[in-house]
């Protein structure tokens, strides 16, 4: 079944973690393959559950449709049924929909009782007390764990880093200035590809530390137009795509023609403008 976003945030908002345990499995890109979720509810809130202890637990688990058929959300059960062990709850509950092989295959193979209902599907699955064994297990999974995303974490840091230093090596030879500015407040200018020292005269350190750098080289004859079309793109988000003229440091214009695009961070709420500005003094210099 295919669930909203809005409905997952909401669901993600209301767990309460001093009763739930979230177990995850991470691929080698550091991206997950698969997430079970365990929760504590009182005895009371299950009363067709037969236990002794105070409360029960009740396991999901969801896995990526490109990491399903690797046992993946068996060894996540298995996992959550030794930490049910140690926190002394013996009663584990899965609750799906009958058609969802998936979980019945998990619940069969784990040993569970399997009742079902109205299409819907319940399993049960009585756990053993907790001995030497079962914390020792947890431990040593839980360190094993720990090890294996930092190696996998190590590994795609260096990934990251040598693609930033292939992407910046790209962008840094291309005849054009490429820039990216946070549009969330006020516009800052957070990068400027090194070709504003060849094209303007006016270093990387001169562009960035004066937030009005680039309004101030706008040739006077072309200000008015740039400004009004950049606050429109401030204000819509709509992208920006305009030849103008800017004024170097020695007092000569060159032409620029400039794309950029509005991007916003769903996480953190801000707007990004990522753009180029292409040197055409040669084009308009044959037009004219």
């Amino acid at each position: 079944m295919v669930f909203p976003g809005e409905l997952i945030t909401t669901y993600v908002q209301q767990m309460n973690f001093a009763r739930a345990t979230m177990f995850g499995v991470y691929d080698s890109a550091l991206m997950l393959a698969g997430v079970g979720h365990l929760t504590f509810t009182p005895r009371k809130a299950v009363p067709l559950v037969a236990t002794s202890k105070e409360r029960v637990a009740e396991f999901g688990v969801s896995v990526s449709a490109s990491a399903r058929g690797m046992g993946i959300g068996t060894r996540l059960f298995e996992r959550a049924a030794i930490h049910c062990r140690n926190a002394d709850v013996d009663t584990l509950l899965m609750h799906f929909l009958s058609y969802n092989q998936s979980m019945m295959h998990i619940a069969k193979k784990a040993g569970m009782e399997v009742h079902h209902d109205h299409g819907e599907g319940d399993a049960y699955l009585k756990l053993p007390p907790a001995d030497a064994t079962s914390a020792l297990q947890e431990v040593v999974e839980e360190q094993v764990a720990s090890l294996d995303y930092a190696v996998k974490l190590k590994a795609r840091l260096l990934s990251l880093t040598e693609a930033e230093a292939r992407c910046r090596a790209l962008v840094e030879t291309t005849p054009a200035i490429t820039y990216m500015a946070d549009l969330t407040d006020e516009v800052k200018m957070h990068y400027v590809s090194p070709q504003t020292e060849n094209l303007l005269g006016f270093s990387v350190q001169e562009w960035l530390t004066d937030p009005e750098r680039w309004v101030k080289q706008l040739h006077p004859l072309d200000r008015d137009r740039v400004l009004d079309a950049f606050n429109n793109t401030f204000v819509s988000g709509m992208p920006f795509k305009m030849e103008y003229r800017l004024v170097t440091r020695d007092g000569t214009s060159r032409w620029f023609q400039e794309y950029g695009v509005v991007i916003t961070d769903a996480i953190q709420k801000r707007r990004y403008m990522y753009g180029t500005m292409v040197d055409i003094t040669d084009r308009k210099a044959a037009e004219a």
